[in-house]
């Protein structure tokens, strides 16, 4: 139950629909002990009508966002089930949740009842299910900090916005990647080119080259052109979602990328510079070399022909009369 890649599994709509249906959502808050958070809706569950392996698909793709460390003690399931009497919904995500146990450890279901019995209820996987009921009850699981509020708390989501940011997050990340791999490549074939004992112009003309494809690769230039836009882009909606420490973390790590890559470029450029200077410098130095063989060989051909030890006395004759009438 694959997810596909980080840049191109927003491309077919199915995710951004899920995501946007209301009824399961990862807004970056986690459980007294640390456990990132995924927030169900009963009855937008319900409503839906997706089956387990689409909601194990999803759920599947909210596990790969938070940090390893974040998910080493699994993930609560914190289900809103105030009209739900059956607890179908409970059991639907129970069995969503043990399609994909190798991937995604499920700690806990919190289920959020107010005015219910406490019957504690048993589903298929083991996973321990808490009936809570009152908000004081609830504060023993997430602070009020954490805790959503429909449930009493003080944490709002926009789960839109959060779609949006990561449609836009993950394709940059991709082309952060992909662009410093292509550019890293070509730093790396740079410094382990055997250099020649005498620097040529062949030599440098040939890194020249090289430096140029790399950074005028299309995926590079529009990573250049379009990167700063896109960076500020995630910065602003990133504002909406400040209880998100997963967008907080990405924003962070969006800018990192970009910085990288652009280092590198920079780095490039710097080095293409050089040896564009080192090309003028040997240029320079073969037009003189060139000039004073030209030098050496006139006075050859004068030496030869007398012509140049008949100049030099003239010359002398001449400067002893300037003495004289000076």
């Amino acid at each position: 139950m694959g997810l596909g890649n980080c840049g191109d599994r927003w491309a077919d709509g199915e995710l951004v629909r899920k995501c946007c249906s209301g009824q399961n959502e990862l807004n970056g808050t986690a459980d007294n002990d640390g456990r990132p958070i995924v927030l169900c809706y009963a009855e937008c569950v319900a409503r839906a009508g997706l089956n387990k392996y689409e909601i194990a698909k999803l759920l599947l793709y909210y596990s790969s966002i938070p940090t390893l460390e974040c998910t080493k003690k699994g993930f609560t399931i914190l289900l809103l089930a105030e009209n739900e009497s059956n607890y179908k919904v409970l059991e639907l995500l129970d069995k969503s949740v043990l399609l994909i146990a190798n991937s995604m450890k499920v700690a806990r279901f919190l289920v959020w009842k107010p005015g219910a019995d406490k019957k504690s209820q048993v589903v298929t996987s083991r996973i321990q299910v808490t009936v809570v009921t009152d908000e004081s009850t609830l504060l023993q699981y997430l602070s009020k900090e954490e805790t959503p509020a429909s449930c009493g708390g003080s944490c709002s989501h926009d789960q839109l916005e959060w779609v949006e940011f990561f449609k836009q997050f993950e394709p940059f990340l991709a082309s952060c990647k992909t662009a410093g791999r292509s550019l890293l490549s070509a730093l790396s074939q740079l410094r382990n080119e055997d250099i020649p004992h005498q620097i040529t112009r062949r030599f440098l003309n040939h890194q020249c080259r090289q430096i140029t494809k790399a950074l005028d690769l299309d995926h590079v230039q529009k990573l250049r052109r379009d990167g700063p836009k896109t960076l500020s882009s995630l910065k602003e909606r990133s504002q909406w979602l400040g209880g998100s420490r997963d967008v907080k973390r990405n924003v962070s790590f969006s800018e990192a990328s970009f910085n990288s890559v652009d280092r590198v470029t920079r780095k490039l450029e710097q080095l293409r510079q050089e040896r564009m200077e080192r090309l003028k410098e040997l240029a320079r130095f073969n037009t003189l070399k060139e000039e004073a063989e030209e030098v050496s060989l006139f006075r050859i051909v004068f030496e030869e022909s007398g012509f140049w030890e008949e100049s030099a006395q003239q010359w002398l004759l001449c400067s002893r009369f300037f003495d004289l009438i000076w």
